[in-house]
């Protein structure tokens, strides 16, 4: 009998050929060969085997990794999450910022009327409401007072003096004789800005040079937080 060479069949066409088998070595134990109906039998087996194979398309995926690989659209997805740095930033408000100078500026305007002495006496506690803003909570004893908060900041924060030549916004500038305070807000050096406590307008309002028009004499320092 002549047999078409065939590839391994699939699990189902080999139980349906042992069980065909098992029938023919049952029924036909004594003959030499094959019955005629047996031999049809066989070759029409063998012929489906070999037309199911050759139909079938190339298998793509290993036994072991049935899940799909991600299309083109996938992995370009994929890539844009791998590169994409998430950076937190500081909100105040509709202002994001960290910067001081800037939290400065979203409370212009705002009254210091429940400040020291009904507003008139509140550059440092206004200074103290805007580091509040930037995460720094200065506790109530250092408030209130310039040269208190100053040296909070410099003791508890790592906040250092720097030339006035270059003072930047985020600084904090500090009158002569520790006398008024304020936060650069725009400009650097010479031309820098700084807004703080009006005492007449009982406001945030007060926007002048590091020396504040040199209404307290002598020269300014400015403040530098570390970040």
């Amino acid at each position: 009998m002549s047999i078409p060479a065939i590839t391994t069949p699939s699990t189902a066409s080999q139980t349906r050929i042992n069980n065909f088998l098992r029938e023919l070595v049952t029924r036909e134990a004594s003959a030499t060969t094959p019955s005629t109906a047996s031999q049809t039998r066989i070759n029409n087996i063998l012929i489906e085997l070999v037309t199911r194979k050759a139909s079938a398309p190339p298998s793509t995926s290993s036994p072991r990794n049935l899940e799909p690989s991600p299309s083109k659209d996938s992995k370009s997805a994929i890539q844009r999450f791998q590169q994409t740095e998430i950076i937190p930033s500081f909100t105040s408000g509709d202002v994001k910022t960290n910067n001081l100078g800037e939290l400065a500026l979203s409370m212009k305007g705002k009254s210091t009327a429940a400040g020291p002495g009904g507003g008139n006496l509140a550059c440092a506690w206004i200074v103290s409401r805007v580091l509040s803003k930037k995460g720094i909570e200065v506790p109530n004893e250092f408030r209130n007072s310039v040269p208190r908060l100053v040296a909070y900041l410099k003791e508890n924060q790592g906040a250092t003096f720097v030339p006035a030549s270059e003072a930047r916004p985020g600084d904090i500038a500090i009158a002569f004789g520790e006398a008024h305070m304020g936060i650069v807000t725009k400009g650097e050096g010479t031309n820098a800005k700084v807004l703080s406590n009006s005492s007449s307008r009982r406001r945030l309002v007060w926007t002048s040079d590091t020396s504040f028009g040199g209404y307290y004499g002598g020269d300014p320092k400015i403040l530098r937080l570390p970040y």
